[in-house]
């Protein structure tokens, strides 16, 4: 695993909270973006923390030169604040992750194990942000006359992670109809599955 951070208090404070999911001395650390960038290249770890905002290079612009070497490479940006639009940048570059200064070590280790699972992890404020802009595609795309009434009111119990079953309790429909919305409604949105509306790729469409 890979650490790039300007702060070498955070290097001290992540040696001691990721020992659970990182064994001991294989937590490398960069206090300089560009010498971690070639060392990544050169020699990629299992995963990176990448802090945003350094000197000189900053953290999305390392992610988008990582990524063109190794861009199955998972990334976890680790940053001071959050910003919606640094986020989107984000996982633009190619980031399966969002955490905030300062993360508890449980949080920590989770976004770590996640991300080496090939799962996306995002904190609270992240999790907000992605879902403020899916539901406004979501309804851009509804508004736009793609989908029927009906389908928009499914949809928006589809965006609350309601299945076919809870959609048809909702909307008084048989169990046959509100299926046939969301397949409705996935076919339109040009997605392969329902799952699809909560993955970042969303955000590409």
């Amino acid at each position: 695993m890979v650490l790039v951070d300007d702060d070498e208090a955070v290097h001290r404070s992540l040696r001691t909270g990721l020992s659970a999911v990182v064994a001991a001395g294989s937590l490398e650390c960069f206090l300089d973006p560009a010498e971690a960038v070639e060392n990544i290249c050169l020699q990629p770890p299992h995963v990176v923390l990448m802090d945003i905002h350094m000197p000189g290079l900053n953290g999305i612009e390392c992610v988008h030169r990582i990524k063109r070497v190794h861009p199955r490479l998972p990334v976890v940006m680790f940053t001071a604040f959050f910003d919606p639009q640094r986020l989107v940048g984000s996982l633009l570059a190619g980031a399966c992750g969002y955490l905030v200064k300062p993360s508890s070590p449980d949080e920590m280790s989770d976004a770590v194990a996640t991300a080496l699972r090939g799962i996306p992890y995002f904190c609270a404020e992240a999790e907000a942000a992605l879902a403020k802009c899916f539901y406004g595609l979501a309804v851009r795309t509804a508004a736009q006359g793609q989908l029927s009434p009906r389908e928009r009111q499914a949809l928006s119990y589809l965006l609350q992670g309601c299945s076919d079953k809870e959609i048809a309790f909702e909307l008084r429909l048989r169990d046959v109809t509100a299926r046939s919305h969301v397949h409705n409604i996935i076919k339109r949105l040009k997605l392969q599955h329902r799952s699809d509306l909560f993955r970042p790729a969303f955000l590409h469409k």
